[in-house]
């Protein structure tokens, strides 16, 4: 700690702490803290200072700033040391910044599952090239109505597999506390289960989370929704967020017809589960083209100053092109306010 007494608060330096870091949008900046997953806003007035001065301490950033802006700025600074986004010390160059190079050995993150009455998916099967690819976490869609007792069979193929997070989103079923009680305790693997098309809309949180939606998931459309309840402030999502594609970077699926995707709401099919394994569909150059579209290439997208810890949906789009806006995203960066629609 600083001793006050003993330096000339003038010739302190001002330093973000390493996971508080600053992004600059189209008219305001919000800072990321990848630690707590929140994200605060500030000027661009305020960015700009953190990081065009970043090594003038307060004397030199005095200079700078016409006088009658001082005061404000300065409370800017309290404001940051108070809320524990950064501090004042003698020599920035004792703190290192975060290193923002997204590093993974698995070939496949993440997949999603869909499964309705058309076809009946080869879950051993899928599971078992999953786990060939390094998958370590899945999302089971049901469109159609499935027991609890259907859902145990299907996870129990997952039993000495290395996934090790499974959502599932299934018709509502009237089951009591305590059997879903039971079935986390089964399966804890299973973070978050959700029962849509209830009756009542309820959300239960612990060690898993149990969800009660009135909201009926029909097909492969529920997807891509942009908002600020969908945001994501931690270290992977933001430094995957770089220079990859936070939605479809390194995920795989099979859709409720046993086709081989990206993701079940894109268009393109790069074979079927029945006779193509997952591995082929992966080494397809094609398959990954959409993993290194990022937020700063994407029309719209790159003066937001949410860009880093927002999804990107890439399946539903305006125009052809694979850098147009996503059309579920109502946020208008060049107004800073959410638009109805």
């Amino acid at each position: 700690m600083i001793d006050p007494t003993q330096v000339n608060p003038d010739q302190l330096y001002f330093r973000l702490y390493a996971n508080c870091i600053p992004v600059k949008g189209a008219v305001r900046s919000v800072i990321c803290d990848l630690h707590r997953g929140t994200a605060k806003h500030i000027p661009n007035d305020m960015y700009d200072i953190l990081t065009e001065y970043e090594t003038f301490n307060w004397s030199q950033i005095q200079e700078q700033i016409d006088p009658e802006s001082q005061q404000e700025l300065r409370a800017y600074f309290d404001f940051l040391v108070e809320n524990e986004y950064g501090f004042w010390c003698t020599d920035t160059t004792m703190f290192s910044k975060l290193d923002l190079t997204y590093e993974t050995p698995q070939l496949i993150t993440n997949a999603i599952i869909d499964t309705s009455d058309v076809f009946k998916q080869p879950y051993e099967q899928i599971f078992e090239q999953l786990q060939a690819l390094g998958c370590k976490a899945i999302q089971l869609r049901f469109f159609s109505k499935i027991t609890l007792i259907k859902l145990e069979e299907i996870l129990d193929l997952l039993e000495g597999s290395g996934i090790r997070s499974v959502e599932i989103y299934t018709p509502y079923l009237k089951e009591d506390a305590e059997n879903i009680a039971s079935f986390f305790n089964k399966y804890q693997r299973t973070d978050s289960l959700c029962f849509h098309s209830a009756p009542f809309s309820r959300i239960q949180r612990g060690t898993n989370t149990l969800v009660y939606s009135e909201e009926t998931i029909q097909d492969e459309t529920h997807c891509g929704f942009i908002g600020t309840q969908y945001f994501i402030s931690n270290i992977a999502h933001f430094t995957e967020a770089q220079a990859h594609n936070t939605c479809l970077n390194k995920k795989i699926s099979v859709d409720q017809w046993g086709h081989i995707k990206n993701c079940p709401a894109m268009h393109e099919a790069f074979g079927h589960i029945s006779s193509n394994s997952l591995l082929e569909a992966y080494a397809a150059n094609e398959f990954k083209s959409y993993w290194s579209i990022h937020k700063d290439q994407i029309d719209v997208c790159k003066d937001c100053e949410f860009r880093y810890i927002c999804t990107d949906c890439r399946a539903f789009q305006k125009t052809d092109s694979k850098y147009a806006k996503p059309v579920k995203c109502n946020y208008d960066p060049y107004e800073a306010a959410w638009k109805e629609g």
